[in-house]
């Protein structure tokens, strides 16, 4: 659907949904299937439909067919009131500043002499625009900064933390991000500033642990405290309950029930000035755990850093701007609930869905009914937030940041996968059938299940059928039949032909994902094959290739006994380690590709796409892909990155012909489309932070 301006007439719960547009002036009309109320729509004057319709197949109605559109309706309509409606046109029409507005503000003069590397200018602007006061009442510092990924967003994010403390603002930041980067965010915080961190993890004792580094924040006031989502929202276990018996053993069964949250109200207790979220687009729903706790530490000044705020849908983006600020994206007098459903109601188009099977009783529907098919009024949301987000691409910075080329190689099935994809499909198409007749709610979700897993079986048929002899579901077994071994895939075989000319012909490293733990193990199996073949045939010393997963321990040894001896752990490094041979982390495995010239290889799940820095590769493959474009930029961010000291990288994304990995690759081909629509900025916004970069720099430049 084309750019659609408009204002929704219906309540966020009626069975009908009406919009009215703009251009062309008259009535979008959404509604399940309904053969009455289908055929009175049909017999307005002016009426179009399917592939007559300007709105993609909804019905149009022109604007001077509203009272035959009311009779159409009738009480399949709940319309909102006359001054609901003008509260949406008020706040859509009120002024906003934007981002040109705020970068005119600036202080050039920005002294990052607190860091022990000097930002590049680019980094310098980020400081200077967070610190800039923003929106019309120009309240807010900090924002969403949403830069590309690669830009070095954690070095920002250390520099406007420790600018905002060089100007008496705040004492002490808290730093949110996923677990699997912490720890690095740490070392970071080591290698770039002068301020000391500590990391709240466990080790044996659990929250007995994490307490005990709570005192020790209390009492040595360190300036950064570094905490992963999933700590934010664990409660104690307050009881354990019986809620049955064993048949057979005649034991008592129990279940846990939990209090208090831990970790929540010892980070509330402390207090912190500053609050820095990284890879932000994790609290995205608002319904999360992770979102509502999030939504109780109450910090002054807040940072958020994603170079994805959108992730699929435009409604992502409400839960970031509404913590930074509520008043950003709706009246900030309402409740959060009410807030959301005003900025829904004005921005998004929600319609009953109109694909699942609808209660008898249309009363009371819930979010669950609910599907948003499209967007309106972008112009008027992007001058919204336009102020509190700033983003560059790696083209704006182009002088540090090598060129990205992509290219997509695409295979073909062979026999013995269509004939399980086919077996996939038939059974699929019994299960539809199944869960139409079945009216017990628990089987027809034991079958809603099944069929999902069945549709993600496809993914893995197009990475390789051999991984399905490794299942122990019986139903896979029952589509594997009596098969002991597949043949190769075309797939694995160009997968392998690149990364031998790669690493043979090219004498370079190579990085490939995959988002199954068991299609990195089999890429490896076959890599080491073709390594130690190819070395032994040219007689050189053998190329290492290593897996980077899930189960990959985390952590290092010497960093925790250095910051135990209270010693700097920036010292920390893997070539004077003495636990370096038995030491089998992430951390050596992404240093030993960074250092070791023998390493040409990382095969990798997305538990590497999270703050590794993987530079030293020129090339990335995409054995298959994530269902969120966030990861996939992310994953391609490993190697397109500041420090980087190549001029080009490339990108290799595989999929096969007319299969489920080329189904979610354009799937995010059209996420990123919506994502660059969006937030991408416009002419105005570039000409503005060129300008700003130049003042910046103009400034280093007479020191």
């Amino acid at each position: 659907m084309n750019y659609l301006e408009g204002l929704t007439l219906t309540k966020p719960k009626s069975y009908t949904t009406v919009i009215l547009t703009k251009e062309p002036n008259g009535f979008l009309v959404e509604f399940p299937q309904n053969k009455r109320i289908f055929a009175k729509l049909v017999n307005i004057p002016g009426a179009l439909f399917g592939d007559e319709s300007p709105y993609d197949r909804s019905f149009y109605i022109p604007r001077h067919q509203l009272n035959a559109l009311k009779l159409a309706l009738g009480s399949k309509a709940v319309w909102r009131e006359a001054p609901e409606l003008q509260k949406d046109l008020d706040f859509q029409n009120t002024p906003q500043e934007t981002l040109q507005d705020v970068l005119s503000r600036i202080t050039p003069e920005i002294d990052t002499s607190y860091m022990k590397i000097e930002p590049y200018s680019f980094q310098k602007l980020a400081v200077a625009w967070a610190a800039t006061q923003k929106g019309m009442n120009q309240e807010v510092k900090g924002g969403l900064l949403a830069d590309q990924m690669g830009l070095g967003k954690t070095i920002e994010a250390m520099a406007i933390a420790g600018y905002f403390k060089s100007q008496g603002w705040i004492k002490n930041c808290l730093v949110i991000t996923p677990a699997t980067i912490k720890t690095q965010f740490a070392q970071e915080i080591d290698k770039f500033t002068y301020e000391r961190s500590i990391v709240i993890k466990s080790r044996n004792k659990g929250f007995k642990d994490r307490k005990a580094l709570y005192d020790q924040i209390r009492k040595e006031k360190p300036f950064f405290t570094v905490i992963n989502y999933e700590l934010l929202y664990q409660k104690e276990v307050a009881d354990m309950v019986v809620v049955g018996k064993n048949k057979e053993t005649g034991k008592e069964k129990k279940k846990k029930v939990f209090g208090d949250y831990l970790d929540l109200n010892e980070i509330k207790d402390i207090g912190y000035d500053m609050v820095i979220i990284d890879e932000a687009h994790k609290m995205k729903n608002p319904k999360t755990e992770i979102a509502t706790a999030i939504r109780q530490i109450d910090a002054k000044y807040k940072l958020l850093m994603t170079g994805t705020p959108i992730q699929k849908e435009l409604k992502n983006i409400f839960q970031l701007f509404d913590y930074i600020d509520p008043s950003i994206l709706a009246d900030p007098s309402l409740s959060f609930e009410e807030r959301k459903e005003f900025f829904e109601t004005l921005f998004l188009m929600i319609r009953i869905n109109p694909f699942i099977r609808l209660p008898q009783n249309l009363e009371n529907i819930n979010d669950d009914l609910l599907q948003v098919f499209g967007e309106k009024n972008e112009v008027a949301l992007r001058r919204k937030f336009n102020p509190f987000l700033l983003r560059r691409l790696t083209n704006d910075v182009s002088d540090e940041m090598p060129d990205e080329i992509i290219q997509e190689i695409i295979v073909e099935f062979n026999e013995e996968q269509l004939e399980i994809l086919e077996k996939i499909h038939s059974t699929i198409e019994n299960y539809k059938e199944d869960i139409e007749k079945e009216k017990d709610a628990e089987k027809r979700k034991s079958l809603e299940d099944m069929m999902k897993g069945l549709l993600q079986t496809r993914m893995i048929v197009c990475d390789s059928p051999s991984l399905l002899l490794e299942s122990k579901s019986p139903l896979i077994k029952r589509l594997v039949g009596k098969k002991k071994k597949f043949k190769s895939v075309q797939k694995l075989d160009r997968l392998l032909e690149i990364a031998e000319e790669i690493i043979f012909e090219n004498n370079e490293k190579v990085v490939i994902f995959s988002k199954y733990a068991r299609t990195a193990d089999l890429i490896q199996q076959e890599l080491l094959k073709l390594i130690q073949k190819r070395c032994k045939e040219e007689k050189i010393d053998t190329y290492q290739s290593l897996v980077y997963k899930g189960q990959t321990k985390q952590g290092c040894k010497y960093r925790d006994i250095l910051q135990k001896e209270k010693k700097d752990t920036s010292l920390a490094v893997c070539s004077e380690c003495s636990f370096f041979n038995q030491c089998e982390t992430r951390t050596k495995y992404a240093w030993l590709f960074q250092n070791d010239p023998q390493t040409r290889v990382i095969v990798a799940t997305d538990a590497a796409n999270f703050g590794v820095n993987l530079q030293e590769g020129k090339h990335l493959v995409n054995y298959d892909f994530p269902d969120e474009f966030s990861t996939y930029l992310q994953r391609n961010g490993r190697i397109r990155r500041l420090g980087s000291k190549h001029d080009k990288v490339f990108i290799y994304n595989m999929f096969t012909k007319d299969g489920k990995d080329e189904q979610v690759y354009k799937a995010i081909k059209k996420q990123i489309q919506l994502n660059d629509k969006i937030i991408e900025n416009k002419e105005l916004d570039n000409e503005a932070i060129r300008q700003a970069n130049e003042e910046i720099s103009n400034v280093i430049n007479q020191l």
